[in-house]
């Protein structure tokens, strides 16, 4: 099973800051207690959508699995994990995971053309920027208009509000 893993910036867990891990190479804990999800284990996000960076760490692995394992709807947990290799975030394209990367670790331009999200692309302008590269995917009604109430009242973005109940703000 493959999944991703959140590493501090010296590649130690961010929960222990103990366990270190090394790219390529198999990560182990001692199989003398049952695995549990927040709990015992070594654990994988199974999805980038679920994985928090900022305050838990600023690197992101793909990672494998290696022999027992367990899980539930976001997580995998195993007493064996090897990294596979290192996300670079230029290349990740979930705007939620994109979008906290530049509010937590980098406001990075190459990073950031990858909000194309009308949620997160109206969130990094309201908390992050104003950036017009960003604002031209706010094309959702609901976002639009939350855009035009709270940053800027802009005909641009004001014409994706298409909702006849909040046309009239």
């Amino acid at each position: 099973m493959k999944g991703y893993k959140v590493l501090t910036a010296d590649m130690k867990s961010p929960f222990d800051n103990k366990t270190e891990w090394t790219l390529g190479k198999i990560t182990s804990i001692a199989k003398d207690k049952k695995l549990r999800i927040i709990g015992y284990g070594l654990h994988l996000y199974k999805s980038l959508k679920n994985v928090s960076i900022g305050k838990f760490g600023c690197r992101v692995f793909e990672a494998e699995i290696v022999g027992e394992y367990i899980e539930d709807k976001n997580k995998f947990c195993a007493y064996e994990i090897k990294l596979i290799k290192e996300l670079n975030p230029e290349e990740v394209t979930d705007s939620k995971w994109v979008y906290e990367y530049c509010i937590t670790v980098k406001d990075d331009p190459k990073v950031r053309k990858n909000i194309t999200c009308s949620e997160y692309a109206y969130l990094y302008c309201q908390y992050i920027k104003d950036d017009p590269k960003v604002r031209k995917y706010i094309t959702d009604s609901f976002w639009a208009y939350e855009y035009c109430i709270t940053v800027k009242d802009d005909p641009k973005v004001r014409k994706y509000i298409t909702n006849g109940a909040i046309l009239s703000f």
